[in-house]
């Protein structure tokens, strides 16, 4: 009886939900229409917006097609002038006819003279505009002042003409070819109705259009073409861009945009489906009230069934077999599922199992082959959980209805298990690392295929054995016990070890070991990863050596020589008695042979001159080469300063021996400096530097000689202080440029960057490179305004190139005492936001020792570089603290190769292979390469085969004027972009 009710109760609900999803339907079908008819309209509309907006797009390519396609006679009156400063009216004329024979739109072309008009073309009818003066009217004095400040071409107009008429009136400076003065300006006059008529603008018969001015010289927001109308109501506009300013052109159609209309298809079709979904909701009614009779008449004839359906304890459900609906549920289903038994009952079974029929239909056919009777499910409970379930289905047939009797169980975590068992097995077996496992007495039960190709043992050999065998001598005897003691204490072991494979090869190991424990605590089994770590080894030991060796000469380089400074000082404080020395050396004719025999032979006199200088120190003293021919000797536990005189003696005599360089002699000598510890300074730090110092005494002594460090160091001291305060000036001044050197894509040949080195245009001393003042910079703070010049200059000009449609990177150099600067990230911000720049073409190069004299503060500063869109390049990499952690965790886009390493790229078989080495480094990190220094077609190719992808020296252009390098751009195809 409570089922009777509980179905009567359906009955009602299902009468009152007929009624509710009858007004539903009409409302939705309703709104539906409501919304097609808008959406109609406003495809309508902007199908009309797209064609007026092509229409006017090509109107306003006419117009500024028309406008600089006229503008071109200014260049060449403007450069004939040039050349000719002195010319004639007649000559004038002469030249401007032949300049306008063909078809233009040209009214006239004057020529001013230091800004009063002395030339005219055509005369007849103009000749009122002879000897205007443009300083007398204020309006046209704006103008010329902006086109000579701008040295380019200023379109101003429409503006009446003193002649007659009006025009457009575009003025070009013109500078006297010979001595670069200010000759006066160039002036066409152009009909501008002329334009708009050659436009087709005037012939075109479905816009209405209009023009104003928008940063055009002459009133802003003048409207001196079409109806001024008709930028009050919602045209289609676009800017017009022309020499000095735009215009802003807007059209709407003469017949006006598209209307909302009512399309009457729509709301009959909505109509019709109104009828048919009342019909089968009718339907659905009536089929349902009979159904709930069926099933009454089934349930009151089954009260046994009942009674045990509803108290057993498995998951039972009675599903209608055609339709899937649930007929009942019992009480373990209610509590499984999470739904109320009304809910339950109310549901079909795939809005359980997530399946569709037809879905159904394919699982039972698939069990009924393999004749399985059960089925698999997925099942959506309540909480919206997922759970996989087994499902026993029997049918029962009541009163001619087939019912499905199911017993569901749950197997999601048998499921899972099995899943995650293959997944461990596939990850055992495919793993790229080696994987061992031991019972708990370390026997090996299993080995992957990892490990059978990095030992080249394979699993049949090792199972049973301990993983000892496997052990080098080269490990530490207590090695094992320590691991043991970890791996009890911890749990885990992992660190670096010796291995030995099948071959009998030693190899260094990266390996981790893992204990399993029983929840009892009972060992039960190791687990051992391990991976071959050679290759990272070699590469480590070679980018140390490259941080610490001279490439050319392999002796110490400054960062060794540094810190041997440092050992030898901590020993002397120990031993009182003993003095460090060190030498200065710089070699005096390096540069003539460099510049006469080649860098080649230059390169193999300073390996002569480093296997010389080792020659004569003793074994525990160091010679070294900081750069260039500059090389640097360290003598320890020194007695007597008198002693470094026969040091010195015997340089300079070693010295003056000729070089034999591949069977051409050459001769140069030394200039050395001495500087004592602790005689001349208690900090030995400073000795390199007082060094330095007497170096350049003896170079001003006449070379080929030597000089102790004196006190003739303040002269150098008041040198730098003077090029510090000329170089303050320098900067107001304007004494500085930018020069060009271009990055060529070794493969295309196209110049793909540039970068920016600096310049002074000293009014006593010439052109100074950057070495001859960078060091007084950074060493008197100046370089911090050194290098927001730089900075806001190389922005100025990239964003001048990205306006003009190139698309070249331009790098500009960052100094150490710079990138470490607090406000350094504020300004590049407030540079990149002032240009408007486009970032992707901006790059900042740093050196390594940049960026390792601060690491956190440099991943930090690094890290906000490259949020702002702006690129990242390792200057001279390969000579500071190259290592492969600091390329993996800085995020730097580029690395640069030392021109260091490029000299002997063709020739030296292992200054090939470190360059390899620093490219294939930079590829597996996903970095560019440039490589500088390049010379000859010879370093080129070898650079290509090895994977290279930049190039920048000589064999391309030495660093050069933005003009001279913008020439370049012209001859050497360059990335123009549409």
């Amino acid at each position: 009886m409570k089922h009777t009710a509980r179905l009567t109760k359906r009955y009602s609900r299902a009468r009152f939900s007929l009624i509710v999803n009858s007004l539903l339907s009409v409302t939705l079908l309703v709104v539906l229409a409501l919304l097609g008819e808008y959406f109609w309209a406003e495809r309508n509309k902007q199908a009309n917006i797209k064609e007026v907006s092509e229409q006017l797009y090509e109107y306003r390519a006419a117009v500024e097609y028309l406008v600089n396609q006229n503008l071109e006679l200014t260049q060449g009156i403007a450069a004939y002038i040039s050349l000719h400063p002195e010319l004639s009216q007649q000559e004038y004329s002469n030249f401007a006819a032949q300049l306008m024979q063909g078809q233009h739109q040209v009214k006239n072309i004057s020529g001013a003279r230091e800004m009063v008009i002395t030339h005219m073309y055509p005369l007849s009818g103009n000749e009122k505009a002879l000897g205007l003066d443009y300083r007398d009217s204020p309006e046209e004095i704006e103008v010329v002042l902006k086109a000579i400040e701008l040295n380019t071409t200023v379109l101003a107009g429409p503006v009446k003409l003193v002649q007659g008429g009006t025009g457009l009136i575009a003025r070009k400076p013109v500078f006297i070819n010979a001595t670069g003065e200010l000759w006066g300006l160039v002036s066409v006059v152009l009909d501008y109705p002329a334009i708009m008529a050659a436009s087709g603008i005037y012939r075109q018969q479905t816009l209405n259009i209009a023009i104003r001015r928008e940063t055009a010289p002459g009133r802003k927001g003048e409207v001196f073409a079409g109806a001024a109308a008709i930028f009050e109501s919602s045209p289609v506009r676009m800017s017009v861009q022309l020499p000095g300013g735009s215009w802003v052109m807007a059209a709407e159609p003469k017949q006006g945009w598209n209307q909302f209309v009512v399309h009457y298809p729509i709301w009959l079709t909505a109509l019709l489906l109104v009828i048919v979904l009342l019909g089968l909701l009718h339907r659905r009614y009536r089929n349902q009230a009979f159904f709930n009779q069926s099933v009454t008449n089934l349930i009151e004839s089954e009260a046994k069934f009942r009674t045990i359906f509803h108290g057993h304890n498995a998951v039972m459900l009675l599903i209608e077999k055609e339709s899937g609906q649930i007929v009942d549920a019992n009480d373990a289903a209610v509590q499984y599922y999470g739904y109320s038994h009304a809910q339950l009952t109310s549901k079909k079974i795939h809005h359980i199992n997530q399946l569709d029929p037809e879905e159904v239909k394919a699982l039972r056919a698939k069990a009924a082959n393999n004749q399985d009777n059960f089925f698999v499910f997925p099942h959506k409970l309540a909480s919206g959980q997922i759970r996989q379930v087994e499902v026993h289905s029997s049918p029962v047939t009541v009163q001619g209805i087939t019912l499905l009797f199911s017993i569901i169980h749950d197997i999601t975590q048998r499921i899972e298990n099995e899943q995650r068992l293959r997944l461990d097995a596939k990850v055992f077996e495919h793993s790229q690392e080696g994987v061992l496992i031991t019972d708990a007495h370390l026997k090996i039960i299993s080995v992957n295929k990892a490990f059978t190709d990095i030992t080249g043992y394979q699993e049949e050999e090792v199972v049973g054995r301990s993983p000892r065998f496997l052990s080098a001598n080269k490990n530490k005897p207590e090695l094992f016990e320590l691991i043991k003691a970890s791996i009890l204490r911890d749990g885990f072991w992992k660190g670096e070890v010796w291995s030995r494979k099948k071959d009998g090869t030693v190899f260094p190991e990266l390996l981790s070991i893992s204990k399993l424990e029983e929840p009892s605590g009972e060992i039960t089994h190791f687990v051992a990863v391990l991976s071959d770590i050679s290759k990272i080894k070699q590469s480590e030991e070679r980018l140390e050596h490259l941080a610490h060796y001279d490439t050319l000469t392999d002796l110490p380089n400054r960062l060794l020589l540094k810190s041997r400074i440092e050992h030898a000082e901590s020993r002397t404080k120990r031993h009182s008695e003993d003095k460090i020395a060190l030498l200065f050396l710089d070699l005096d004719q390096f540069k003539l042979v460099n510049d006469s025999l080649g860098h080649m032979m230059g390169d193999e006199l300073l390996k002569q001159v480093a296997t010389r200088l080792t020659s004569i120190i003793r074994e525990d003293d160091t010679v070294s080469r900081l750069g260039g021919d500059e090389f640097v000797i360290l003598l320890e536990e020194v007695r007597k300063v008198e002693d470094l005189e026969k040091v010195a003696q015997s340089i300079l005599q070693c010295m003056n021996q000729p070089f034999s360089l591949h069977g051409k002699e050459a001769f140069v000598s030394v200039s050395i400096g001495i500087a004592v510890y602790p005689n001349d300074t208690r900090d030995a730090g400073q000795l390199l530097t007082f060094a330095d110092a007497a170096m350049y005494k003896a170079k001003q002594s006449g070379r080929n000689c030597y000089a102790f460090y004196t006190d003739a160091i303040t002269k150098l001291a008041d040198r730098k202080l003077k090029i510090a305060n000329e170089l303050k000036k320098a900067i107001q001044n304007d004494e500085l440029e930018l020069y060009y050197q271009p990055q060529i894509n070794l493969l295309t040949q196209q110049i793909v960057g540039a970068e920016a080195l600096i310049r002074w245009h000293h009014p006593e001393e010439g052109l100074l490179a950057p070495n001859a003042f960078i060091g007084i910079a950074e060493e008197s703070g100046i370089i911090h305004e050194l290098s927001k010049w730089v900075l806001r200059k190389g922005c100025q000009q990239l964003k001048k190139w990205q306006d003009n449609k190139l698309n070249i990177s331009l790098s500009l150099n960052v100094s150490s005492k710079d990138f470490n600067f607090p406000d350094f990230i504020t300004d590049i911000g407030a540079l990149i936001e002032e240009h408007a720049i486009q970032t992707q073409f901006l790059e900042l190069e740093l050196t390594e020792t940049a960026i390792m004299e601060h690491p956190q503060q440099a991943l930090f500063t690094l890290t906000q570089i490259r949020e702002m869109g702006v690129s990242v390049a390792v200057d001279d990499f390969g000579i500071g603290h190259s290592a492969i952690a600091y390329l993996k965790k800085f995020p730097v886009t580029k690395l640069k190769i030392d021109r260091s390493f490029i000299h002997e790229l063709e020739s030296d078989e292992s200054n090939r292979t470190l360059v390899a080495t620093i490219i294939n480094l930079a590829k597996s990190f996903d970095l560019s390469v440039v490589a500088e220094g390049i010379e000859i077609a010879a370093h080129e190719q070898v650079l290509i085969e090895l994977g290279c992808d930049i190039g920048q020296g000589y064999l391309y252009s030495k660093p050069v004027p933005c003009a001279e390098f913008e020439q370049l751009l012209g001859t050497v195809n360059p990335c123009h972009v549409d």
